[in-house]
């Protein structure tokens, strides 16, 4: 019965992952804010995203504890559901040897929220490739993630992204 509520858990996981997925590649710019500021808020919203990284690595709780809502959310590679208590209490745990962040894009889905999506390879207790995505909102004049999710990908996955990730370098 464990494993059962386990598979589910994944399921619901990988499909909330894909959904985020296709909204970033199909959702358009609000209306009334311009392309430019948007890329520029992207791009903001991204190097916050890599600190999170930097911190998480260096074991600077204080730097990653900023960046997070009060109301925080995380699920794991594993599919395990965390609030901003249990994160912070099990950071001194989290062991992050090196990472690398791949195609991270981000969709401004409302003037106070934007999703970043990307993929992580990662060397820690949870090494692997892992898809990403973060829900950042503006907060009293902040910006702070409100919600990030993991899920394993497979090795077909990551070819086929790498040689996506390829092509459109080489169109560049």
């Amino acid at each position: 019965m464990k494993w059962v509520k386990m598979y589910v858990r994944l399921t619901i996981c990988v499909v909330s992952a894909h959904i985020c997925s296709v909204a970033v590649a199909i959702a358009p710019a609000p209306k009334g804010l311009e392309q430019s500021s948007n890329n520029a808020l992207v791009a903001r919203l991204i190097d916050r995203e890599k600190t999170m990284w930097t911190a998480l690595q260096r074991h600077d709780k204080q730097a990653w504890e900023s960046l997070l809502s009060e109301t925080y959310s995380h699920v794991n590679s594993s599919g395990m559901r965390m609030d901003r208590a249990e994160v912070l209490n099990r950071f001194a745990d989290e062991v992050v040897e090196g990472y690398s962040l791949h195609d991270m894009r981000g969709t401004l889905l409302c003037p106070d929220v934007v999703l970043v999506v990307y993929w992580i390879e990662r060397t820690s207790k949870f090494t692997g490739t892992f898809t990403s995505n973060s829900v950042w909102i503006k907060r009293s004049g902040s910006w702070l993630r409100l919600q990030y999710q993991e899920t394993p990908i497979s090795p077909i996955a990551i070819q086929s992204w790498r040689r996506d990730a390829l092509t459109i370098a080489q169109q560049q």
